[in-house]
């Protein structure tokens, strides 16, 4: 069993840091997502979000996470089938 922050290191290590699209990847509550419309963000970028956690016997905790992956669309959408790829 690994910690959390070792899980959350592991995944943008192996993971995201390779990926040839993902420009940035975070992790937190979705009210921690940003307003993006007042930041230079990077796209595409992965968010990843706890979404429950299991106190176990021995002091052990299960995560379920949800992983949000976020683009810009374009305003004649000619980007919908990229992103939704």
């Amino acid at each position: 069993m690994i910690s959390y922050n070792s899980f959350i290191d592991n995944i943008n290590t192996n993971f995201m840091v390779p990926h040839y699209q993902i420009r940035k990847f975070e992790e937190g509550f979705p009210d921690d997502i940003q307003n993006f419309e007042t930041k230079d963000e990077q796209f595409p970028f992965a968010w990843l979000v706890p979404t429950r956690v299991d106190h176990l016997e021995n002091s052990v905790s299960q995560y379920d996470v949800r992983m949000y992956f976020l683009d810009l669309l374009e305003n004649d959408l000619s980007n919908e089938r990229d992103i939704l790829s």
